[in-house]
């Protein structure tokens, strides 16, 4: 079953059939795809099954649900090929700017742009920055996402080095160019740069603790050090 009419009756029933009690304890998410209303008051209601998910108590389990989220967190971020920054100038003002990315330990994240460019003379002024990494393909209502707080920094020396090895070696798997130390160096058009993130927070799946799936709740999420490894 993936869709369900229910047609709103103005009338008060004493008793009646329960036709969902053989669910048990399983959520099922619905999202509506349109209401009208008839004569006498009637209500036409049409839904779209959005998932199942296992009921979860109120109470958190703590490490098994942190395992869940971190999972998810991995996930999207080895998944995607560009992040959208948050920048600001020395005045605050707000910029975003969507960049291919490559990462290490999930905590690093390497890009490479023109120092010319709107957000890398922001981070010259501030070096604060938000990131998130999402699919924008998802279906409505499924959209899921990594939220990022980090410091930025262009890279020199052996930093640059190695973080040139990282972009290069993700940039040839998927069938890009090799960069090289002399691409991101003067005189050359490009920099590479470096965001370490300082936490990460992604989407609870089961929504807010009271409202559930009527609000978006973002989690923090605690990311062990691991691959991808350069």
């Amino acid at each position: 079953m993936d869709k369900i009419r229910i047609h709103l009756v103005p009338v008060l029933l004493g008793k009646g059939k329960w036709l969902f009690d053989h669910l048990g304890n399983q959520r099922i998410d619905l999202e509506r795809t349109s209401v009208g209303e008839a004569p006498e008051g009637v209500i036409h209601l049409r839904f779209h099954v959005a998932r199942y998910l296992p009921a979860r108590s109120t109470e958190r389990s703590g490490m098994t649900d942190q395992q869940d989220l971190e999972a998810i967190a991995r996930a999207i971020m080895d998944a995607n090929q560009y992040m959208t920054l948050g920048t600001a100038d020395e005045t605050g003002r707000p910029w975003v700017s969507p960049v291919w990315y490559a990462l290490a330990h999930y905590r690093e994240f390497f890009w490479v742009s023109s120092p010319e460019a709107r957000h890398s003379r922001n981070l010259v002024a501030r070096p604060q920055l938000s990131i998130v990494i999402f699919d924008s393909r998802a279906p409505i209502g499924m959209g899921q996402g990594v939220y990022m707080s980090a410091s930025a920094e262009k890279l020199a020396g052996v930093d640059l080095d190695r973080g040139v090895s990282i972009v290069s070696r993700r940039s040839e798997a998927h069938g890009a160019s090799e960069w090289k130390p002399e691409d991101v160096r003067p005189p050359a058009l490009h920099r590479l740069y470096r965001a370490t993130a300082e936490d990460h927070w992604v989407l609870d799946p089961a929504g807010h603790p009271i409202h559930r799936r009527a609000l978006d709740y973002q989690t923090l999420v605690t990311i062990e050090a691991g691959s991808p490894d350069p």
